[in-house]
Formats: structure tokens, sequence, C-alpha cells
């Protein structure tokens, strides 16, 4: 009797045994276009060489998720990339679209040829970072209504703000609203400089009523920081109704003013009793919201794990803003991810971080790169490491340090000092970056 091979397996275990291949991210050059299938591997596609039925088994893995940046491609690669035979759009599952062209007619038009060439009900993610016009949104949403992940930047994702099309009216954004039953992240643009805080909640609103299943929201400024005359605190005291967004489990908020003197505890208006990733990037006047998250886990336990706070260089009040950073430390629930990018504005204190040491797996600490920045000391951070018992992702910057002689290159390192017993504490990691 003949032994199996790999060959006899049914094609659905074949199918489980290239989702395994490789690690790297892979990419594709097709003329002038370059497809990235983000989350494939570096073997798969010489997994497709082997035969045409191993390729039938690796094309939907291989072309899953795809990135591309139509503004540098050619007429022909983009014929490539939506014939039929070429065997790509049809195993699109995630879409992202780059661009670095600034004529929006000729991209808007690409962007509408690849949409119309996708299969029905085959996106689950779409991205682009190119301003889109409601009517591309709505030729997107008459063939693909299971998305899940929308990202782009159009009226109907800008709340409060109105389109010039005759289709950005309230009664258009409701069939939009209904073609995305299953939308469960997006991203919401805020103009923080020519519209009124009462305007941008009822945009907000109608995205957190007919979208019941958003659990993932990420709040963007398209204003300019120097500009901004509304705050995320004032726009939210608006709301006289329950807590917006009843599914939230993650919320990013990038480049936007959070409060202002004067404003007052406003996350009442947002339900926070499942977010388990809370996002603070480049965002300023940050006191106020930082405050009342530390009022609000004072009174819940809430089920915060992962914490990204990235300050802005010209943040203002910053030694009363690293104050309230280092209080919502001590009071929010015992975090698993934590990162601090502090930019020049010090360092919190240590113990601080050390309340989290019995469940922190991933840790960034960082003060940038300025004429006079903040460090932890060496000792400060070997009780930091020596402390986190569950660490797998670590990344510290520090000060100059003598490192010790380099006798041989790849194996003749010997520090010296303090910095040799922080290397020693340092577990085995999956990533380990000082810098």
């Amino acid at each position: 009797m003949a032994h199996a091979t790999f060959t006899d397996l049914p094609p659905e275990m074949v199918g489980n045994v290239f989702a395994f291949v490789g690690a790297a991210p892979f990419h594709v050059q097709i003329d002038s276009l370059t497809l990235r299938q983000v989350r494939s591997k570096s073997h798969q596609g010489a997994v497709c060489l082997v035969s045409r039925t191993w390729r039938n088994l690796a094309a939907p893995l291989l072309w899953e998720k795809i990135e591309t940046n139509l503004s540098a491609a050619s007429p022909s690669a983009l014929a490539t990339l939506v014939h039929p035979e070429s065997g790509i759009v049809g195993h699109v599952r995630e879409l992202e679209f780059l661009f670095d062209s600034v004529n929006m007619g000729a991209v808007e038009e690409r962007v509408r040829v690849v949409i119309a060439a996708i299969p029905t009900d085959r996106l689950r993610t779409f991205t682009c970072h190119h301003p889109l016009n409601t009517s591309t949104l709505q030729i997107l949403l008459q063939s693909q209504r299971k998305i899940e992940d929308l990202e782009v930047l159009t009226p109907y994702t800008t709340p409060g703000r109105p389109g010039p099309s005759d289709l950005d009216s309230e009664a258009h954004y409701a069939w939009m609203t209904s073609s995305l039953p299953d939308l469960k992240s997006i991203v919401l643009y805020i103009a923080q400089h020519t519209l009124s805080e009462e305007s941008v909640l009822k945009g907000i609103t109608s995205i957190s009523d007919n979208h019941s299943k958003i659990d993932d929201l990420m709040l963007t400024s398209i204003s300019p920081t120097r500009k901004q005359t509304t705050s995320l605190c004032g726009i939210l005291r608006h709301d006289k109704r329950l807590p917006l967004f009843s599914n939230l489990s993650s919320l990013r908020l990038m480049d936007l003013k959070l409060g202002k003197p004067g404003d007052q505890s406003s996350l009442n208006a947002l339900n926070l009793s499942k977010l388990s990733c809370l996002q603070m990037e480049g965002c300023n006047y940050i006191l106020p919201f930082v405050e009342s998250l530390s009022s609000y886990y004072t009174r819940d336990v809430g089920k915060l794990k992962e914490l990204f706070i990235l300050l802005p260089y010209d943040l203002e009040e910053p030694r009363n803003s690293v104050k309230a950073i280092e209080e919502l430390l001590k009071v929010c629930p015992k975090l698993e991810a934590l990162q601090l990018q502090m930019s020049r504005h010090g360092c919190v204190a240590k113990d601080c971080i050390l309340a989290h040491r019995q469940t922190l797996d991933w840790l960034i600490v960082g003060t940038g790169i300025h004429e006079s920045p903040s460090y932890f000391s060496v000792t400060e951070m070997t009780a930091v490491v020596q402390a986190c018992v569950h660490l797998e992702h670590l990344a510290i910057n520090m000060p100059a340090v003598n490192l010790g002689p380099i006798t041989k290159l790849g194996t003749g390192f010997h520090p010296k000092g303090g910095f040799a017993e922080l290397l020693a504490s340092v577990r085995p990691c999956h990533t380990t970056f000082l810098y």
C-alpha cells in the first residue's frame, strides 16, 4: 500500500497548512503598481508557483488583504489588478488605497474602477487615504453590504459637516446607514474649526444610533491644531440622552483638542463600561479629559486593558497633564499593554507603572529626542523590568551609558555597571528595544 503524501490531503487541510507558511510581509510588483498583502507570509508567493492546484489553494490567503497605491499605477497595472483572469480581486476581503497624487478626479475614477471589479459583498474592510465624494461611497455600498471596518474621509463620516452634493442629505444618509448593517469599526473626522459643537454631536449621535454594533471608534481631527476652537469635552457635554456607542471596546483619539479651560467631566456621554483599549495620540488640552477618566475609574472598575498615550511637543499645561496621567495609572484597571510617549514633558513616576507589574506583557516608555530629554535612571528601569514578571515586549529609551567594550563582533559585548544589571534583569522577550 502506497504511503499518503502531502498532495493526497483534502484541499481544506492543505489550505490550513498554507495559512501558516512564512512570517514576513510579502510584496508583489506589477509594473508600477505595488500590491502588498499585509497579512501574507513571505513564501506564499513561492507556493503559488509550484502548481495550478497549489496556486488556487494559496490565492485566497495571498490576496485576502491588499494595499495599493492607485495614483502611481500605470493603466496596464490597473488593468491587471481588475481583470477577472488575474485572480486577484475575487479574493479581496480587506482593501486599502494609498495615494501620492493631488489629482483628485483621476484618483477617484480609479477607486471606482476597482470597486466595480470586486464581487458583490466580498469586502469586510475598506480604507482609503484620500477624500471621496458621497457618490463614490454610494457606489461602494451598492455592491458591498457586508463591510465591518470603514475608514474614509467623506461628508458621511464628518459629523455635522454639510456636503457639496445633492446626495448629502439626511434621507440619503439614512439609506447609506441601512447599507452598513454589520459595521463594527469606523473613523469619524472632526472639523473643529468650522462647526458648532451641537451639529458635530448630532452627527455623532446619528452614527451611534444607527450602527449599534460599533465597538471600535476612532475620532480624528481634520483641522490644524492652531485653528481648533471646539473640544471633544465641549461636544460631548451637549448630550442629554443615553451614553453613545453602547458596545464600545476600543476608542482612539487622534490630534484632537480634548478639552479647554472650564470644560467639565463629559464622559457620561460615552459608554466606557466595556472599553478595553484607549489611545490618545497627538491630542492637546488633555487635562479635563484625563481627569474625567480618573474620576470614572475611581467609581467603576471597568475593563481597560490597553492604554496608549502619545503626547504632542506643544502640550498645554504639561506638568499638570503628566500628574493627571499618573493619577489615571493609579486608579485604572490593571493593564496588559501600556505605551507612554511623553515627548519633552518628563517621565511618570515609576510607581505608576509598577502598579501594573503583575499584568503588563507589553510596555513602551519614551520621552523623545529633544534638547534636554528626561529619562528613567538605569536603577529605575531595572526595578521596572524586574518587577514586571510577564513582559513579552519591551521598549524603553535611556540616557547615554557606557556599554562596555566590544572585543569581537557578535559575541564580544561586555556591558559594565548598572546597565549590565539591567540587561541581566530582562527575561527572554519576544521583543526588547532599548534606545
